[in-house]
């Protein structure tokens, strides 16, 4: 009764645009209750361990796990609507009275979704951020006192969320400390396509950059941007990116030796070609004369034109040594093609 007290309060606060938007979407998540499990989740445990804190984060690192855990949490449930209003775009109703029905649930999800923007936006304008937990394990972020409870579109995309925000949270934190060793193992699952990949990459880091336009951008330490459209899928586009990483080590080994045997590289001329499936392996000519170093990039043989927009980082880690930076701006374009 404590927390429907609370926000109850909490309305009377808010002006009456956000009053109607957040007072439809609760009454929606309490008709939903009872098709939902409300046993403690490992979302609500985290939320729970990140509130209690034990003293074991400064004020500052608390403040910046509940940054991580709120924008986290609020990207994951925009992304949800978007799919859902992306599906719904898709599949076209044949009755008037369904097409319509459809239409205004379109256009009440693109205001509620306008209303996340703006809460995104907040929180890079230094919104105050605070989260509650209801006894019933619902959260709610509170961003400059606005409401807004962790629920998707419907009662099947919920667990969805939680786990996505879940595993994006314990990429950037560590969370041995929140969860017992079976847990850890269930969450670290999806992670294992990323720590493969990053093994033969110790010495690289990256961080993803999210904008409150929904575009991502992951950012690796020795100067590569990957410039995604979306937010969706930041775990599989992860991992994506490590295993491009771990490609384009493996092939700066191999021209390394070419240049220490006195062997000419006309970066100009650089051309990649698959070979036959059979063969697994890739040919890169690497000069005029048609000189070729064969080597084994599955994931860079899909894209010839993401080898050649890389071409010219690869000459500067090579050649110069020095810091240099290049933008995927396609990597979208080129996740997808890796996918088939």
């Amino acid at each position: 009764m404590a927390f429907y007290k609370s926000l109850k309060a909490l309305y009377k606060s808010l002006k009456a645009p956000y009053l109607l938007i957040i007072v439809s979407v609760f009454s929606t998540t309490q008709a939903m209750s009872a098709e939902i499990n409300l046993s403690r989740s490992q979302l609500t445990e985290l939320a729970r361990h990140i509130q209690r804190n034990n003293g074991s984060d400064s004020e500052q690192s608390l403040s910046q796990k509940k940054y991580d855990f709120i924008r986290i949490a609020l990207v994951e449930i925009i992304a949800a609507y978007e799919q859902e209003i992306d599906k719904s775009l898709q599949h076209k109703q044949k009755s008037l009275k369904k097409r319509v029905k459809t239409r205004r649930w379109q256009l009440a999800t693109q205001t509620y979704l306008a209303t996340l923007n703006d809460n995104l936006h907040r929180m890079d304008s230094g919104a105050s951020l605070d989260f509650l937990i209801s006894q019933q394990n619902q959260i709610m972020l509170l961003i400059d006192a606005r409401p807004v409870i962790v629920s998707g579109p419907n009662a099947g995309s919920d667990t969805v969320i939680e786990k996505k925000i879940v595993t994006q949270f314990c990429l950037v934190n560590d969370c041995k400390a929140y969860f017992k060793a079976s847990d850890q193992s269930d969450i670290l699952k999806s992670d294992n396509a990323i720590q493969s990949a990053r093994h033969v990459l110790e010495d690289v880091s990256g961080t993803w950059n999210m904008r409150s336009s929904l575009r991502a951008e992951y950012v690796t330490s020795n100067g590569l941007s990957f410039k995604f459209s979306n937010v969706r899928d930041r775990v599989a586009k992860q991992a994506w990116v490590y295993r491009i990483l771990a490609e384009l080590l493996l092939l700066q080994g191999q021209l390394r030796m070419i240049q220490e045997k006195g062997n000419l590289i006309h970066w100009q001329s650089m051309k990649l070609l698959k070979l036959p499936e059979t063969d697994n392996a890739s040919k890169i000519i690497i000069n005029q004369q048609g000189d070729f170093v064969k080597v084994t990039i599955p994931e860079l043989a899909k894209s010839p034109l993401l080898f050649m927009e890389l071409v010219p980082w690869i000459q500067q880690q090579l050649v110069q040594k020095s810091a240099f930076s290049i933008n995927i701006n396609q990597a979208e374009q080129f996740f997808h093609q890796s996918l088939h």
